[in-house]
């Protein structure tokens, strides 16, 4: 042989080789199979968990190790977004210092945020609960902790309430994995009541001076939110000062006979009514017509009501002059409502009694205005 070296080193490797092969296998089948093993769905959660921690699970929780058959399903734990529980809610408020004097006590209420119109039958209503705390400066801020509230799929809004305030509200969503919240605890805020000005005019936009003007709470609220009256001044203006947030019904004059039709307006908190940085005030203008009713009469020349005569009176003391046309009943008479004080002239025409001007005034009196209108032909 060429190189009797290189065939000692070979013959050496191999008589290795044989020896550790029989030190792996072992003359015994059953020894042999202790090295393959087969890893089940169950294995490899509870593998998965240990990762972790010994006998504890992702949310932190410890729970007894699980074990089933391989014909079992996988632990539903990781299946469902949300497990049966129970979480806190709780945070801090913030208060205006012009209300650290007037605030006794708050209230936290909590709704879960679920639409009951489309609650199914037997399924339970939505979440909802409430809470009164007492003010107590000797601790800071006021806070407040609300155990219990079970866990959802669905947000949280935790709203507070004070008798005279705005309130904030924030949402939270409380599951397993948070039982006090993602973020933790929630930061709201108590403000001042907001300023609301109602402006009254006419038709021809003059204030409409010394006129009762009322705010009746309506519709849902949180909170015993009061009434507030008020007299328009010179300008025709009225401020009120403090209102809570939600619907009030704004009515003009008395309350069981206005002065205009009554209508609804959504009074909303300060810290929603700034624009650029600076608060804005929210408020409404009304026009209030200042007239009278006046009432005409179209008649022919031998004394019968005449139907369907176009009807059309102007003002005739102003560039701007108001217009009110109308055509006349069976009884021949039209009805122009809310007319403003002046001087007018009313233009009569018919098909087969032609065409007459008249002039008439709307004073400042009680007396009604009838205006009668008799045609030449």
């Amino acid at each position: 042989m060429q190189n009797p070296g290189r065939l000692l080193i070979i013959i050496g490797l191999l008589a290795a080789s044989s020896a550790a092969g029989l030190a792996y296998f072992g003359a015994d089948p059953a020894s042999a199979q202790v090295s393959v093993t087969t890893q089940t769905p169950e294995d490899a959660i509870e593998a998965e968990n240990r990762t972790l921690a010994p006998e504890q699970s992702r949310d932190n929780s410890t729970r007894e190790p699980t074990r089933s058959s391989p014909t079992s399903k996988p632990a539903e734990v990781y299946l469902t977004a949300t497990k049966k529980g129970f979480g806190t809610i709780s945070g801090g408020i913030r208060v205006s210092t012009k209300l650290i004097k007037d605030l006794k006590a708050y209230k936290i209420i909590v709704q879960e945020t679920r639409n009951e119109n489309a609650r199914k039958p037997g399924f339970p209503a939505p979440f909802y609960k409430y809470k009164t705390f007492r003010t107590n400066w000797s601790k800071g801020t006021p806070f407040f902790d609300l155990p219990g509230i079970p866990f959802s799929d669905h947000t949280y809004r935790v709203t507070v309430a004070a008798e005279g305030m705005n309130g904030s509200s924030a949402y939270i969503n409380l599951t397993h994995h948070h039982p006090n919240g993602k973020d933790g605890p929630l930061q709201l805020a108590l403000t001042p009541g907001t300023i609301y000005s109602v402006i009254l005019r006419d038709q021809r936009q003059i204030p409409r001076t010394d006129m009762n003007v009322h705010l009746v709470p309506t519709g849902e609220s949180l909170t015993r939110r009061r009434r507030h009256d008020g007299k328009t001044n010179n300008f025709g203006n009225v401020i009120f000062e403090g209102v809570e947030q939600g619907d009030y019904v704004l009515s003009v004059g008395n309350v069981g006979a206005p002065s205009a039709p009554p209508e609804t307006v959504t009074v909303y908190s300060a810290a929603a009514s700034f624009v650029n940085g600076r608060p804005r005030v929210q408020g409404k203008t009304v026009i209030v017509p200042d007239g009278k009713n006046v009432t005409i009469e179209v008649w022919s020349r031998h004394g019968l009501p005449l139907e369907g005569a176009n009807l059309r009176a102007w003002q005739l003391e102003i560039k701007r002059f108001y217009d009110f046309k109308g055509k006349t009943d069976r009884a021949g008479r039209l009805v122009f409502e809310n007319v403003p004080y002046g001087k007018y002239q009313i233009s009569v025409d018919t098909s087969l009694h032609g065409r007459r001007d008249q002039k008439f005034e709307v004073a400042t009196d009680a007396a009604p205005v009838l205006i009668t209108v008799k045609m030449s032909r």
